[in-house]
């Protein structure tokens, strides 16, 4: 209950301001400022049918939820990104292990991420996380997103009725995300597979006389994380993709690394190594 308490008091509410001209003579634009209750910076421009979902709101149906199945709440943490834009509720739940093919115990903490966002883009959604312990890599498991997340408009206000159901979906893709996982690990690759799966990621031809210092550098980093990764992990799928996995998380330059890894061009990244690693 004390972190429950904790997390309740970080919280804040959120208003439409409707934008205004300031000039005589000018009719009110349609458009909306989302605000802290408080004041203080913009967190995004809406429409007339945005329709925010308090965070409190969110949060009690949330630990409702997750208290239904057993979740242990002590773990809950809460997050602003983007100046308070986007905020987002995490949770771990379940670990997957499993010997690498060097022989080290690999273990990755799966958690459940609830977020939504008031700059009127980022819809309120499910999705699992990873971060594996061996090393300290983390990233968003883009193949268990929860489909049915929605926008915050008028038409879907009722929607956050349906949390639980979508809670208990997204946490039983838990199986899926370790199947894939275990799938990836048995999958061995050679140092040819290794330049065509970098060059296909990146798109960057470092023979090219056209490419530039600064791509050929980024590529040079990708390869050397990856490098790392098969000297702990092994020369499998999966040591690939915590190859560029290492390098979102340690290498890449990134002003707050977790809106790197979970919004900004690390999260695609991420997300396109996975797609391509369980393609085939």
């Amino acid at each position: 209950m004390n972190n429950i308490l904790k997390i309740a008091e970080s919280l804040f509410d959120v208003q439409k301001v409707q934008l205004t001209t300031g000039i005589d003579g000018y009719n009110l634009p349609e458009s909306f400022g989302m605000y802290r209750t408080t004041g203080g910076q913009c967190l995004g421009t809406v429409g007339n049918t945005y329709n925010p979902t308090q965070p409190a709101a969110l949060f009690d149906n949330l630990i409702d939820c997750l208290d239904s199945q057993d979740v242990d709440l002590e773990k809950l943490t809460y997050t602003e990104m983007k100046g308070g834009s986007k905020i987002k509720f995490t949770t771990p739940f379940k670990s997957v292990s499993f010997k690498n093919i060097r022989g080290q115990e690999d273990e990755s903490i799966i958690s459940i991420n609830l977020q939504t966002g008031y700059d009127g883009l980022t819809k309120t959604s499910l999705y699992l996380s990873m971060f594996r312990l061996i090393c300290t890599n983390g990233m968003k498991a883009n193949k268990t997103e929860f489909t049915t997340s929605f926008k915050n408009t008028t038409g879907n206000a009722g929607k956050i009725g349906n949390l639980c159901s979508d809670v208990a979906k997204s946490m039983s893709m838990y199986n899926d995300l370790e199947s894939i996982l275990k799938t990836l690990n048995g999958q061995p690759v050679n140092q040819k597979q290794v330049t065509e799966f970098l060059n296909t990621l990146t798109g960057i031809d470092i023979t090219a006389p056209d490419t530039s210092t600064r791509s050929k550098n980024i590529y040079d980093q990708m390869l050397n994380s990856i490098e790392i990764e098969i000297q702990r992990t092994g020369a499998s799928k999966w040591g690939l993709l915590n190859g560029i996995t290492y390098y979102t998380n340690h290498v890449a330059t990134a002003e707050n690394r977790e809106e790197y890894i979970l919004l900004e061009k690390g999260m695609t990244l991420n997300n396109a190594a996975f797609e391509l690693l369980t393609a085939n």
